[in-house]
């Protein structure tokens, strides 16, 4: 199964979608995000999805930390 890796636009946070889909829900704002809108930061398998997602979200974490 491939996914992809997908940004929101609500909270900039990423998170991991199957390939294919229509939509996706971010798990950290609940919004609805349109995937074929979306930016997408990787696509591939589960684990190449994972570590995008985990470099995406740590950087995120550390520009929000320094204000």
């Amino acid at each position: 199964m491939r996914y992809v890796a997908v940004v929101c636009p609500r909270c900039g946070m990423a998170s991991a979608a199957r390939s294919g889909a229509k939509s996706h829900v971010c798990p950290f704002c609940g919004a609805r995000i349109d995937l074929e809108r979306a930016s997408a930061i990787a696509s591939g398998s589960a684990e190449e999805v994972r570590r995008a997602v985990a470099r995406h979200n740590e950087s995120a974490r550390r520009r929000a930390e320094r204000g």
